[in-house]
Order: C-alpha cells, then sequence, then structure tokens
C-alpha cells in the first residue's frame, strides 16, 4: 500500500480553523458538499478497525453521547455526558479527495461557536430540519488533533445505525501551531488506518 503524503494539505492553513479527515473506499466524485458522499462503515468493518487500531496503538479512548439538532446553518449539541448545550456553525471552506488505494476526504471549515440564544428556544420540534442521535467513542491524540469512531442514528428512522470513522484537527490559528509536528501526527495515524482499511477491503 501506497504512503500517505499530506503534503499538499498543509497549504492555505489561515483559511480555515476546523479540519475533518474522513475515511472511504468507494469511487467518488470531487463533489461540493460532504453530505453527498457515503461514509457509512458496515457494523463488522467498523468494530473490526476500532479493535485492531486499539490493539496496534496502546490508545484508550473515552466516550461522548449527543444529541443534535439541526436548524439551518445551525447545530445545538446536547453533550448528555455534561448536561451541557453548545451551538455550532459550520461554513464549508473547502473540500477535497485524496486518492490512494480509495479515499481520505479532507473538509475545511470555518466553525463558530455561537452563544446558545442563537438556537432560540421558541424553535419548534417540527423547525428542526433533522435530529440526530450520537455516540462516539474519541482518542485523543494531542490538544488539537482526535480520533471518532461514531455511531449514529437519526430521529426518523432509529433502527438505522450509521457507522463512521474521521480524525478532525482543531485549528486555532489565533495561537502559535507547530504545523509540522501536527501533520506528522495525522500522517503517522491516518496511515494506521488506511492500512487497516486496507486489510479490510
Amino acid at each position: 500500500m501506497n504512503d500517505f503524503n499530506l503534503d499538499k494539505f498543509k497549504e492555505n492553513n489561515d483559511k480555515y480553523n476546523y479540519l475533518e479527515i474522513f475515511f472511504n473506499n468507494t469511487e467518488i466524485e470531487n463533489k461540493n458538499k460532504i453530505n453527498n458522499f457515503d461514509l457509512n462503515l458496515t457494523e463488522d468493518r467498523f468494530k473490526y478497525i476500532l479493535n485492531t487500531f486499539i490493539k496496534e496503538t496502546k490508545l484508550k479512548p473515552f466516550q461522548k453521547k449527543f444529541i443534535i439538532y439541526l436548524n439551518e446553518d445551525k447545530e445545538l449539541h446536547y453533550l448528555k455526558n455534561e448536561n451541557k448545550y453548545n451551538v455550532f456553525q459550520k461554513n464549508l471552506i473547502n473540500l477535497e479527495i485524496l486518492k490512494n488505494n480509495f479515499n481520505n476526504i479532507f473538509v475545511k471549515y470555518d466553525k463558530k461557536d455561537l452563544p446558545i440564544i442563537n438556537f432560540s428556544s421558541t424553535n419548534k420540534i417540527n423547525d428542526f430540519t433533522d435530529t440526530i442521535i450520537l455516540n462516539k467513542l474519541i482518542f485523543k491524540l494531542n490538544n488539537r488533533i482526535y480520533i471518532n469512531f461514531e455511531i449514529s442514528t437519526h430521529k426518523h428512522n432509529l433502527n438505522n445505525f450509521l457507522y463512521k470513522i474521521y480524525f478532525n484537527f482543531n485549528n486555532n490559528t489565533k495561537k502559535s501551531i507547530d504545523y509540522d509536528s501536527n501533520f506528522k501526527i495525522i500522517k503517522k495515524y491516518i496511515n494506521i488506518i488506511n492500512n487497516i482499511f486496507y486489510n479490510t477491503i
């Protein structure tokens, strides 16, 4: 399997503050919306990759459980573990696909934390475009980089589970960031997961 080359994705780091990197092995075109892609894995494959990743890296995850309410361009996240609410707005900056033995999808956002008042309490449940129930196992690589093994279901179809794996990189450019060091960490763990993916194809 080819080594993962991250050089081109080091460019324009001042243009975004939040990056997600997804894994997918189906043929896809370079579309401009992440929800155009089928990122869902089978349950068996998801569990195999998770268990193999833990075995190979010896990392221990922590768990978070969410209910996410979507309304237009905003997301209200209720973190059940901590009984805490947050409101986010994510604007897509760029989406690129690295074609290797399969695809890694890089999605750059301008992500804003908003006051809870921006998600009005007067919103009726029917106003929400979607409600997602989500369970994550999260591996912390450093204070900026996390790997997420995510199981979700939509409120309108509670028996249909979706399984996704992705990185997120918090790129707060107001503070000094050692990009070389951070991208070396991303490259290392993307290669690990890509190799596990490759062995399940």
